[in-house]
This record gives structure tokens, sequence and C-alpha cells, in this order.
């Protein structure tokens, strides 16, 4: 656990609030990366900057808050005050210290802080590399879906007695779907998925609308399926196809209905209309996009123990362009097990925990990882990459 904050978090760019978060200059959001707590604001240019969130006077955490909006931070403890630039704005009883001024070397630590595909992105790296070069060609393939135009309808932090990686790796692959999930094979064909390794991330493709079963493709839609394509607009009293016809009515009515809407589609194919389209990106992120809806998972460490994850879920939805988004959802905090989290994942998180202590077994000699779980493999031989430079 040291040595992945030492040498991995430290180092690599991690995904941090989504743009509408900081909508104004004077917006701030605080997020936390296990010891850290990060402080992200919005300037007058409109430029984001990010912050340890931490007073130079005596190590105080300095804003308390998870958002809100303000022109400046004042430490709880002693009333230390700085601008949102980060520059020092008021000392108390500052001929204390010998001088009457505030001095340059009292701004807030700035770490690096960028803005793309909808999110604010920070490292605590002295020297990262170039964001975009980090993303690489993950970056356009996300760009397409524009995350800026979505904003957040549920967010929640959920905690899970297990090893974050742990918590990543479930939602890294399909193998499990049939055996865990198997209600899901009603509405996508998850045999035919597709795996692409990109460097250190991955792009796995779950084609959706189009039940796995053969025959069942010549009947009629099941009612999930119906459902399904109920939900994307589909008039399913008019429809009399069988299930195979599903998948293209589901598309010609999500383009017909953005179009109506004023929500431009243009630069996505029809996979990615209907298409579950998952980017993970190392280390703790994926961005799950379906058709109207982005599904954002965040698997953070604990800032002490190696068995603890905080499991971020969070869900964003592309609304109309004539219709005003709704308030921003509370952020929910829980522990495993205390409230339920749907059919999905609520039976991926019941499984973590015995998960995690499986794998602190004497018996247990190690993970055996096939082609399914490809992605997985490349994710932990991206760490061990990081793990053994100094």
């Amino acid at each position: 656990m040291a040595l992945e904050w030492e040498r991995m978090w430290t180092r690599v760019w991690l995904m941090g609030p989504h743009v509408s978060d900081l909508p104004t200059p004077g917006s701030f959001v605080t997020s936390d990366l296990g010891p850290e707590s990060i402080l992200f604001s919005r300037q007058d240019d409109g430029r984001p900057r990010a912050y340890y969130n931490v007073c130079q006077h005596r190590g105080n955490r300095l804003c308390a808050e998870e958002s809100g909006c303000a022109q400046s931070f004042r430490c709880s403890y002693h009333h230390w005050e700085w601008h949102k630039d980060g520059s020092l704005r008021r000392m108390f009883r500052p001929k204390a210290f010998g001088s009457p001024a505030p001095t340059p070397d009292l701004a807030l630590a700035e770490i690096a802080c960028e803005e793309r595909c909808g999110f604010l992105w920070y490292s605590l790296a002295d020297s990262p590399v170039p964001l975009d070069a980090y993303l690489g060609p993950l970056l356009p393939l996300i760009e397409a879906y524009r995350p800026e135009t979505f904003r957040p309808v549920a967010d929640t932090t959920c905690e899970i007695p297990c090893n974050w990686k742990l918590s990543a790796d479930v939602s890294n692959e399909g193998y499990h779907v049939a055996t865990l999930h198997p209600e899901l094979l009603e509405i996508l064909d998850e045999p035919a998925s597709t795996l692409e390794l990109l460097g250190s991330h991955s792009h796995i493709v779950v084609p959706t609308g189009l039940p796995t079963s053969h025959a069942a493709r010549d009947l009629p839609p099941s009612k999930a399926l119906l459902d399904f394509m109920r939900y994307v607009g589909v008039d399913t009293s008019t429809f009399r196809g069988p299930a195979a016809e599903a998948r293209p009515a589901m598309q010609s009515a999500i383009r017909a209905r953005a179009a109506a809407e004023g929500v431009d589609l243009t630069r996505l194919t029809d996979s990615q209309l209907t298409d579950k389209h998952q980017f993970y990106i190392f280390p703790n992120v994926q961005l799950n996009f379906f058709p109207r809806r982005l599904e954002v998972y965040r698997h953070r460490p604990h800032p002490k123990d190696p068995a603890i994850t905080f499991f971020d879920e969070q869900a964003y939805e592309r609304f109309p362009v004539s219709n005003k988004p709704p308030p921003r959802p509370k952020h929910i905090r829980f522990r495993a097990g205390e409230q339920p989290m749907g059919p999905v994942m609520g039976a991926d998180v019941a499984l973590l925990p015995g998960l995690q202590r499986g794998l602190e077994s004497r018996g247990f000699r190690g993970l055996l990882l096939g082609s399914e779980e490809a992605a997985i493999r490349n994710m932990h031989a991206a760490l061990d990459g990081y793990l053994a430079i100094p």
C-alpha cells in the first residue's frame, strides 16, 4: 500500500469532479484520495486550479465543505485566509511573524489540474506527463460522447471492506456476467463482447439490445428487453418484430429522439447508441456509456487500511437542450450492506468482502486470469511497472 502511494498514486493523472460541479468563478469542490484532500476552484478567467487542501500555517484542513462558492478560503484554526488563486490574503497578527505583509512562499501548494472530456483531471506528480499523452487513444473515443453535456443525477460513495484493486477488477471484465448476473443475458449479447487494450487503459464493448440466446432472437422481445426499448424511446405498442430487430429499432429511435430534443449525436456510431462502452482509465476509473446515461465508477484507497476501499458510483444523464437539468443530487455516503445498490452493482459489492478474505488465505496460490480477464492482467501489469520504478 505504501509503495502504491509513493510510486503510483502520486505519479499518474486522476479524474476529479465533473465540470458542472464548478459552473462559475468561485465554485469549489473538495475530494479525498488516500491521505490527501484536494481543493478544486474555478478562477475568474474560467480555468480550474487545484491545491492540497491544507493550511500553510499549522497544517489544518483548510476547507471542510465538499462544495460551494467562495472567493477565498479561511482556516478555522487561526483564520489565515487564501484567495481562490492560492495566494495568501490575510494573516492573523502578521507582526508576530516579523512581517506586516503576506509572502509569496505562503501560497497554497498547487497541483497540476486540467479540464478534459467534461471532467477535471489532476496529478500529484511534480512534473506529470501531458494529460493528452496519458489518456492516449482513449481521448477521442470519450470526447465523441461529449461528456461535458451530461449532468449528475446520482452521487454515492460506498465503503467496502476490500482492497481498491478488487473493486476495480470486478467491473473490468464480463466473464462473470453469465454466472453472477444471468438476468442481463435477456438484453445483451455478452459472448460477443470485445476488448481493446490501449496502453495501461482498456475499452470493452458489450452489444446491448440483443439477447445472448440465439433461439430467443427469433421470439418476441422479453419483458426486460421491452422495458429497455421503451427507455430509449421505442414505441413498443406498435413494435411487432422479433427480438433480433430490437437493436436497430432502438438505434433509430435514439437518433430520432435526439434530433427532436436538439441533442447532437452525429459523432456516435450506431454501436455507441445502444451498446455499453466501458472505458477503463488506469488506475481507478471506469466510464460506462449507455444511450442517454453515463455511469462513473471510481475506486479510491483508504488512507491507512489496505482492506478498505471507497467506491464512488455516479450517474449522469444528457437532457434535452430546452430542459433545465435537475438540481445536483446530494452526495450520499454509506457502508456496504447499509442500503440497496441495485441488483447488478449490489451483487458485485456483496461478493467483494468474501473475495478479500479469500485472497488472504494461505491456501490461495495467486490470480489465475483467462483471456476474458485480459483487462485485469493489463491493469496489474501497468501497476507493477509503476511499483518497479523507485
